[in-house]
């Protein structure tokens, strides 16, 4: 009968712990898509003065953030 309830609250704790970590893990989630918006924000107008400067590929847009000092999504530079 012991082992019973201890399974039981032992199962309970593990629900509990869950929930938490999934919680995190979608607050997490959520910061981290705002800093890419806002970051995406900031640069959009790079981009977009880049193409009516005549720039059509990747490789293109990449060189014209560079020029104008844009870091990289990790902060460093190309």
């Amino acid at each position: 009968m012991a082992g019973k309830i201890l399974v039981t609250q032992m199962a309970a704790v593990l629900e509990l712990e869950a929930g938490l970590i999934s919680q995190r893990t979608r607050a997490a989630a959520a910061v981290k898509q705002e800093i890419a918006r806002a970051r995406a924000a900031d640069v959009l107008s790079y981009v977009k003065a880049a193409r009516r400067a005549g720039a059509t590929t990747l490789r293109q847009l990449a060189a014209a953030l560079t020029a104008r000092g844009v870091p990289t999504p990790v902060g460093g530079r190309a």
